[in-house]
């Protein structure tokens, strides 16, 4: 008796965590989707073990974005944009909350930007520090240090991305403009590492 007790006890519980999962991967999907219309993306669909995704060609770079559900730990929103880049060029541009962490993490010397408000909260590192004030232009700065989401951003092996903790409660359907315009400044850096002519964002 006691066994089919800690039986249905662990089929009830699996029951539970894949009825949460597909409720979850749905509500990505509705999230998404006015933000996928804005964009003139590609909304994808996707319960689990696939997520759902937004891709597409965002003013001139395939894109990708997407919510990495995770079991145990932080969910988090992720951008990518494919860019081209001279030289393997690499950089990260850390928030400045957890600075002794962030250290660690980082294989380069910390750069100066130039651009005071913006060192203030940010860290920045380079494999090639004399390219950076080209890319992080003085409205590039402006757009990260005012936006209210404050992410990790980073750019390796021609692969740019945006990477931010994701509360699982906030209802991104509320914050359709706060992604259009952190996918702008993504674009923006895009185009000056590219070098491509930019469209006004």
């Amino acid at each position: 008796m006691q066994i089919l007790v800690i039986l249905f006890f662990i089929m009830f519980t699996v029951f539970l965590f894949w009825a949460f999962v597909y409720i979850t991967s749905m509500g990505d999907g509705r999230r998404l989707r006015n933000f996928a219309q804005e964009m003139g993306l590609e909304l994808i669909p996707g319960t689990f073990p696939s997520r759902t995704e937004v891709r597409g060609n965002y003013s001139g770079f395939p894109f990708l974005l997407f919510i990495e559900r995770k079991f145990l730990g932080s969910d988090s929103l992720n951008i990518y944009l494919t860019v081209p880049s001279e030289e393997n060029l690499t950089f990260n541009i850390f928030t400045k909350t957890r600075p002794v962490r962030i250290m660690c993490q980082m294989p380069y010397k910390p750069v100066n930007t130039g651009h005071i408000t913006f060192n203030k909260s940010f860290l920045v590192e380079s494999n090639n520090p004399e390219i950076i004030e080209k890319i992080l232009t003085e409205d590039v700065c402006r757009d990260i240090s005012t936006h209210p989401w404050k992410g990790h951003i980073s750019l390796k092996n021609d692969r740019l991305h945006f990477n931010m903790v994701y509360n699982m409660l906030e209802d991104l359907s509320d914050n359709t403009e706060n992604l259009i315009k952190i996918s702008n400044i993504m674009v923006k850096i895009a185009c000056n590492i590219s070098g491509k002519e930019r469209e006004i964002l």
